[in-house]
């Protein structure tokens, strides 16, 4: 069955497009898929918010609350990392920590994605991204406040 199928399609009105792949799919593509799913739904085990600085963060739509008429949209990796960081508020995850579980990476692979990542992510949440306040740089890792 394709997923241009309307039977298809309103069997599975509950669930976000990226939540839906065509055959034939990589083990890992899956593994993936499936791993980003168990995070947006069931981070906190809990129906509890998760609030970025003083915003609220809808994990299962992400999208951040600055302004309700203007509203933050965010990528799937920024709410990933908003979640894992978020799930140890007050405390430094590492780097390292951030690309395994986040992207699923090896420790000790050279990459800026993180980095690129975190530049985008001050863009839309900090008030003057070049002083952060929400989300800080803690040694070799980051927090949020």
């Amino acid at each position: 069955v394709g997923v241009k199928d309307s039977v298809f399609l309103k069997a599975f009105s509950g669930f976000k497009e990226a939540d839906i792949f065509e055959l034939p799919l990589r083990l890992g593509a899956l593994l993936d898929r499936l791993n980003a799913v168990q995070r947006r739904v069931g981070q906190s085990g809990s129906n509890d918010p998760v609030y970025i600085g003083s915003y609220p963060l809808d994990a299962v739509q992400g999208v951040l609350v600055k302004d309700e008429e203007n509203p933050v949209i965010l990528t799937e990796k920024e709410r990933d990392i908003l979640l894992a960081l978020a799930a140890c508020r007050g405390e430094a995850l590492s780097r390292s920590a951030l690309l395994s579980q986040v992207w699923g990476y090896a420790e000790g692979l050279e990459t800026h994605t993180l980095e690129t990542h975190i530049y985008r992510l001050r863009q839309k949440i900090e008030v003057d991204p070049a002083k952060p306040e929400i989300l800080l740089t803690d040694g070799d890792g980051y927090c949020l406040v």
